[in-house]
């Protein structure tokens, strides 16, 4: 019996620890699942809003300079929440079904209280029979044949005129103990074993259950955090861009719609902001997710590419625009056609062929004078300058003394 309640304890708390395994990594899951979805639905906002103001700042430079539509940033964008709502429905797993264990006290009450009666009926029986009373109801309900049974039970079987009729009571009852504990401990270790092997089962349920959650619990993680990276990094190129957008209106107003009458810094402010403008098309049309990719090789090249934007675009640098041209505000002129190497060497010939004796020897001198220096050479000519310097320095100053004097006269 002690062997059987030690399997049911057991069983019972591997149970309880496969709810609360369970219990958790649900938890941590929709955790997980919550922060994603709100990364995604910022990335979409972003992704919306920045599309919108480079379409209108790009609008606003071709209408304005060249007279014409330009819509080069797509309208129909990759849902990023959309796409994470499939992900998660194709992470998901069946829930585990984890089932109550049942002690089994009742049903071994009545396997021993049937079997104590059985005991004792047959205890009953067999000591009618040894005393020569017939097996009938009626013989039982006889107090003077009940105490002949018990005296033959207290004694009288083993040591004839020596029995005891309450004795026999006595070996009565302690026949029915024997057979109650016996009786329910082999049902309960029964039970209890049922019970244990059922409640293993479960725990490597959960177990497994739990490692698919863990596992979808980190592809999820790793999506939210580059979510929350492209989000940070469009974000800033959206700030960017709204600048842009106000200097470009503020040049348009002060300064004229034409672009050739435009000082030198608005044209340049005009220029980075159509770059910044067109560097932010590739980065906002990708899928977060591709097949088993999570997150997918086209966000990670994205958020790499913000990356470089975004240093560009805080250090005031050249602003790189992967896959696409930089010119934009300028009409583009005629390209001249390409030229072959066979060509190419053929035009340098004839070239070389009509230059003069004279052109050549002036083309030598120049290449003389062209040469590097020597670092002997170098030194005379920064003296020659400190000289002239000090000599210019020495003008000018006899020139201030001599207009001073002039004018105190």
């Amino acid at each position: 019996m002690f062997t059987a309640m030690e399997h049911q304890n057991r069983a019972e708390k591997l149970v309880q620890q496969a709810v609360e395994e369970v219990s958790q990594s649900d938890e941590a899951f929709l955790k997980t699942r919550e922060r994603l979805l709100e990364a995604a639905e910022r990335v979409d906002r972003i992704k919306k809003s920045l599309a919108q103001k480079s379409r209108d700042l790009l609008q606003r430079l071709y209408e304005t300079f060249e007279g014409e539509k330009h819509a080069d940033t797509p309208n129909d964008l990759p849902g990023s929440r959309a796409e994470a709502v499939a992900l998660i429905d194709r992470l998901s797993c069946e829930p585990v079904k984890i089932e109550n264990i049942q002690k089994g006290k009742g049903g071994s009450f009545f396997v021993a209280l049937l079997l104590t009666l059985a005991a004792l009926a047959a205890a009953a029986a067999g000591g009618a029979a040894a005393v020569g009373l017939p097996l009938k109801p009626e013989t039982f309900t006889n107090p003077d044949n009940i105490m002949k049974i018990l005296t033959f039970i207290g004694g009288d079987f083993y040591y004839p005129s020596y029995g005891n009729p309450y004795v026999g009571g006595v070996l009565l009852a302690v026949l029915a103990l024997v057979v109650w504990f016996m009786a329910k401990g082999f049902s309960m270790g029964k039970a209890a074993r049922k019970n244990l092997s059922k409640a293993e089962a479960v725990k490597a349920a959960a177990d497994s259950y739990c490692q698919n959650r863990q596992e979808a619990q980190a592809r999820l993680a790793e999506l939210e955090e580059a979510l929350t990276r492209y989000g940070n990094l469009l974000e800033t190129c959206e700030i960017y861009t709204d600048e842009y957008g106000a200097t470009v209106r503020r040049i348009i107003h002060v300064e004229g719609n034409d672009y050739d009458t435009l000082r030198a810094p608005s044209k340049i402010v005009i220029e980075r902001a159509v770059t910044c403008a067109k560097a932010v098309t590739p980065l906002i049309a990708v899928s977060i997710v591709e097949e088993e990719n999570v997150p997918s090789p086209a966000l990670t090249q994205a958020i790499e590419q913000a990356q470089s934007v975004v240093a560009a675009l805080v250090e005031e640098r050249e602003i790189p625009v992967p896959y696409i041209e930089t010119t934009v505000i300028e009409s583009e002129e005629e390209q001249p056609p390409i030229e072959t190497e066979a060509q190419a060497q053929e035009e340098a010939s004839q070239e070389h062929a009509e230059i003069s004796p004279e052109e050549e020897e002036e083309t030598r001198q120049e290449e003389e004078n062209t040469a590097p220096q020597t670092p002997e050479e170098e030194s005379e000519d920064k003296e020659e300058e400190r000289t002239t310097d000090q000599e210019e320095t020495r003008e000018s100053s006899e020139e201030r003394t001599e207009k001073k004097e002039k004018a105190e006269a």
